[in-house]
């Protein structure tokens, strides 16, 4: 079966008709299978995962419903427990590298860092680094080896961060300024796309704009004088490049499969020149 077919057999049971009344298929960008289609002449998306992690459909459900009240979001319409996900269409666009658009994308995220209800599951991006390591096909890779060089580090950091006691907030985990940030024709903005939301360090989600998007287009401590609206305390300096370090490590054992040893290697060190 076809992703296509896959996909719009979940949309004719949803909405009960026939799929040869899906019409508008279009393919959207994005590391999952996503799509826009019509249905009755109304807009809508669905998305199905290409590689989901434990629980994600639970997070991101638990997500949704803590922020539904603050209108933030987009509308979800369905999810299932595989993370398929159909979500009516905002009109809109996606925001720019700006500095407008990214003052205005950290106000967001500070706005659902302080109004969220806590939801009763974290972003542990120690857990996540180790689980996507555990999926590296060749365990005698080089790209494994040069990732263990690196354990003792993240053990540090990971001791300085516990010993901090930093209240954790709901973060979206992956809040990319020209991804996830819809504006709408009214002018105010959405994030969407909640599937690595958990309760971590609101640092967390600053950090992870940046190496998502890279750091020489999200200033990391530019963000976070945004976001403090004052200058960092050394700690919270610490902080920050702290989860910078690991949202790197993150993305590239994500990716220890698919990348050669020097590609691995670039991608676990960012450079982090105030």
């Amino acid at each position: 079966m076809t992703i296509k077919h896959e996909l719009q057999t979940i949309i004719s049971a949803f909405f009960n008709i026939d799929i040869n009344r899906i019409t508008n298929w279009r393919k959207l960008n994005g590391g999952n299978h996503v799509r826009s289609f019509c249905v009755n002449s109304e807009k809508y998306v669905i998305r199905k995962f290409r590689q989901p992690h434990q629980q994600t459909a639970i997070t991101e459900r638990a997500a949704y419903t803590a922020l539904e009240p603050l209108g933030v979001t987009d509308e979800v319409l369905y999810l299932d427990d595989t993370g398929i996900k159909i979500t009516r269409f905002i009109e809109g666009r996606h925001l720019t590298f700006s500095e407008r658009d990214q003052e205005e994308s950290i106000n967001l995220l500070r706005n659902v860092h302080e109004r969220a209800p806590v939801i009763p599951y974290f972003y542990d991006i120690f857990g996540n680094i180790e689980y996507w390591v555990s999926l590296c096909k060749d365990q005698n890779s080089q790209n494994l080896k040069i990732f263990r060089g690196y354990q003792e580090e993240i053990n540090r950091i990971k001791y300085k961060l516990d010993s901090m006691n930093i209240k954790a907030v709901l973060c979206h985990g992956d809040p990319c300024v020209i991804g996830n940030i819809l504006r709408l024709k009214d002018g105010t903005i959405r994030i969407i796309d909640w599937e690595y939301a958990g309760m971590a360090d609101p640092f967390l989600d600053l950090a992870l704009a940046s190496v998502h998007q890279g750091i020489d287009k999200i200033n990391p401590f530019k963000s976070l004088e945004w976001y403090l609206r004052r200058n960092p305390t050394d700690d919270e300096k610490f902080r920050l490049k702290a989860y910078v370090t690991l949202g790197a490590f993150e993305l590239a054992v994500w990716q220890i499969n698919n990348l050669n040893a020097q590609e691995f290697q670039e991608w676990l060190t960012p450079s982090l020149e105030e």
